[in-house]
């Protein structure tokens, strides 16, 4: 049985693509059932994938002597197979406090960080499929939209989670049979925690109202992450098509039906790392039509002259911005704008350019011949012609070489190194604003 469950987990590596040879992978183990039936997965097939295997272990300061039990139990494990092993001891309940924020929450940020501080290709954790379906029931519960009903995750970045596919009775079957020991956390059989709940009153009468409940919960999983992924994919292209230099283009948001207009909203709030409320998204889709200001989380939106922008509370008027500059063939230019979502500040003939691309702010008199329009505009003019919010004018929007201004990055290039039939390589500009 045992074996069936690893080539099952097999099969879940290979469908999302978690594994690539010679990865390194940070095991996040617990001491629990799941935690060390992923860790002995993942030996099992360190030589086939060539994996360099480590294991982290947060000691989260909340069950006293068992907690450092627990820690003890994984470090003494580790020693003996011979593995690279690091642990973190914080005092989550104070730390928690300290911050604002609920132990929960503040807890799982804390790990994830000590995990992504080590240095590693991926980050494995242990979440099942049970976990999964309580996750749903949990936001279904308290309230969610189709995101919130898709479960875990089985990729999110780095972080890879090789057991969804396997209920959480399952693993521990499976621990008895290959006679790996493990740790019982006491604090998971007190039901007044939401999850506990769930996981030991609701799931068993859910399943007695319709036996196999957590197999026929795991479809509706799969289905609601397949509607969910061509959605997230519609709203990148709303996204892509709204966008311009620092902010979305109101008309296009509002041709786009409700649904997906929210989701472009609420990902553009996220990239921003504002708050999202189902209060404030209303609000926000209203100020698309009406136009003006309004407070959120973390600061305002403006609608002005048809675009939408975000202002950080506090932060200063232009943020840091970095440019990438890539030189590829003409053929390969043309690939990756037909086929990239990547946003294209601008592009010219790399061959017309004289010394090094430099970017710096406007200054009085700049003047541009953008590519193919036969005449000469100040920049103050470009900038309100192409709609550059207020907010951003201050960044270094301006491209010059040796010779010259030959860009400016989200609005055209000089006529002077446009692309045209001559053109053999292309050099494109990528901006990322700095953190």
């Amino acid at each position: 049985m045992h074996s069936d469950l690893f080539d099952r987990i097999d099969r879940t590596v290979t469908e999302h693509n978690m594994l690539c040879p010679e990865d390194r992978v940070v095991a996040a183990v617990s001491g629990g059932a799941d935690s060390m039936l992923l860790l002995h997965y993942l030996l099992s097939r360190r030589e086939r994938w060539q994996l360099k295997i480590t294991v982290a272990h947060v000691e989260h300061g909340i069950r006293g002597e068992s907690s450092r039990a627990d820690a003890a139990f994984v470090r003494d494990f580790c020693a003996r197979q011979h593995l690279s092993y690091f642990e973190k001891a914080i005092d989550a309940p104070g730390e928690a406090k300290a911050a604002g924020m609920g132990v929960e929450a503040y807890a799982r940020q804390t790990r994830y960080a000590f995990f992504q501080s080590l240095g590693c290709d991926r980050i494995a954790t242990a979440h099942t499929l049970s976990d999964s379906v309580e996750t749903m029931l949990f936001r279904l519960a308290r309230g969610t939209g189709l995101r919130g009903l898709t479960g875990i995750a089985p990729v999110r970045g780095k972080i890879i989670r090789p057991l969804l596919d396997c209920t959480g009775e399952e693993v521990r079957a499976a621990c008895t049979a290959l006679h790996i020991d493990y740790r019982i956390d006491e604090s998971n059989a007190d039901e007044r925690y939401s999850r506990n709940a769930i996981r030991h009153t609701l799931v068993p009468d859910f399943d007695r109202v319709h036996p196999g409940f957590m197999q026929n919960a795991a479809r509706t999983l799969q289905n609601l992450q397949a509607d969910e992924a061509y959605l997230q994919a519609q709203t990148a292209e709303l996204l892509q098509a709204a966008r311009m230099v620092g902010g979305l283009q109101t008309a296009v948001l509002t041709a786009a039906p409700l649904p997906l207009r929210r989701r472009a909203l609420t990902a553009f709030l996220e990239q921003n790392r504002f708050g999202v409320d189902a209060l404030h998204l209303a609000q926000l889709d209203e100020l698309l039509a009406s136009g003006g200001r309004l407070q959120l989380p973390g600061g305002f939106a403006h609608v002005q002259r048809g675009v939408l922008t975000l202002e950080a509370a506090g932060a200063p008027p232009a943020a840091a911005i970095a440019y990438e500059q890539i030189v590829v063939s003409v053929a390969e230019f043309l690939t990756i704008r037909e086929l990239s979502q990547i946003k294209i500040d601008f592009y010219c003939d790399y061959d017309k350019i004289t010394g090094s691309v430099r970017f710096r702010q406007r200054q009085a008199g700049d003047r541009i011949s953008p590519a193919g329009r036969g005449c000469s505009k100040s920049l103050k003019k470009l900038y309100c012609e192409y709609r550059v919010p207020h907010s951003r004018r201050a960044l270094p929007l301006v491209a010059e070489d040796d010779l010259g201004i030959i860009a400016v990055a989200g609005c055209c290039c000089d006529q002077r190194v446009g692309v045209d039939a001559t053109t053999r390589s292309v050099l494109y500009v990528v901006s990322h604003t700095e953190d």
